[in-house]
């Protein structure tokens, strides 16, 4: 069965480009992100702004734009009106190794969802400035066509990114520093600290019984304050956020720092792409091998070059 994926791009918009006449820059209300659709749809694709259209569907064809909460004083006091925003993709169907499609039928024929990404950031880049702050991520959201991951295979997924946190976390891309470092789900997550060793973490992933159980063990901070994405934000803040927190049963992996470049967020969409079919694949054992990136590269996944 193929996967799904929408990519998530956290940014701040600095003001309007340079190429155009001087106007002020809308900071607050949904009217902000106007510019920002209204690029994407200069580009030739759909865009909106309204979270609730997102929400009720499924398999959505359209990009979202909408606020991401990250934007601190700093930001402000160098860019008077600046605001933060989070523009995400649609969701595209991917059969392993094949191109990115829309779930709908597209008129024109063929359609490839890695040039619409480039076409979309290449539209805004021409309309505002704007760039990624060490607050930010980029999230790659993957799930089932169709359908969820199984409890089985959402096992697999968490043992493999305890089994390999470390190694990608060598990787320049995850890197943040200070307060803004992203909580690891080995170390972080309240269920799994105190694990005396690796076996005894996949001891405890493999002992649970429910998706809500699996989330609650990969996902755990109730003390985390404040909580910038409302009702799920304590356990957003993971590098790796499991279905009962995300929308549409998808999996949502966070390591990587904030990007508005395309040909970086498709490689490690690649590579993401990579490692979860790599993980899902009843034919693989995921305990086998050495947890090293050069280990993942001799699967066959995709991993970025440092």
């Amino acid at each position: 069965m193929a996967l799904k994926l929408s990519l998530a791009f956290e940014a701040v918009v600095q003001g309007l480009h340079a190429n155009l006449p001087p106007q002020p820059l809308v900071s607050s209300g949904s009217k902000r992100f106007n510019v920002i659709i209204d690029a994407i749809k200069s580009a030739g694709h759909s865009a909106h702004s309204d979270s609730l259209v997102r929400r009720r569907t499924f398999d959505s064809a359209s990009w979202h734009v909408e606020p991401c909460q990250t934007l601190e004083e700093d930001d402000i006091s160098l860019y008077p009106g600046s605001f933060d925003v989070r523009v995400i993709s649609p969701f595209f169907v991917v059969a392993h190794g094949g191109p990115w499609q829309l779930p709908l039928k597209i008129p024109n024929g063929s359609y490839e969802g890695k040039d619409a990404v480039r076409e979309a950031l290449a539209a805004i880049a021409t309309k505002v400035n704007w760039a990624a702050s060490e607050r930010n991520s980029f999230c790659v959201f993957i799930g089932r066509s169709g359908g969820r991951f199984s409890l089985e295979e959402q096992k697999r997924i968490a043992m493999l990114v305890c089994r390999f946190e470390a190694a990608i976390d060598m990787l320049p891309q995850t890197r943040r520093t200070g307060r803004h470092v992203i909580l690891s789900n080995c170390h972080d997550s309240e269920s799994l600290k105190e694990a005396p060793s690796m076996d005894a973490i996949y001891k405890l992933i493999q002992d649970a019984e429910t998706e809500f159980a699996l989330s609650e063990l990969m996902n755990d901070k109730p003390t985390l304050t404040p909580a910038p994405f409302g009702h799920i934000g304590r356990h957003y803040r993971f590098k790796v956020v499991f279905p009962r927190y995300t929308h549409h049963h998808m999996i949502g992996f966070r390591q990587r720092s904030g990007t508005v470049s395309a040909d970086e967020a498709v490689a490690w969409a690649l590579f993401i792409l990579d490692f979860v079919n790599y993980a899902i694949d009843p034919s693989t054992d995921p305990m086998a091998g050495e947890a090293t990136l050069d280990y993942l590269r001799g699967r066959g996944i995709r991993v970025p070059q440092v």
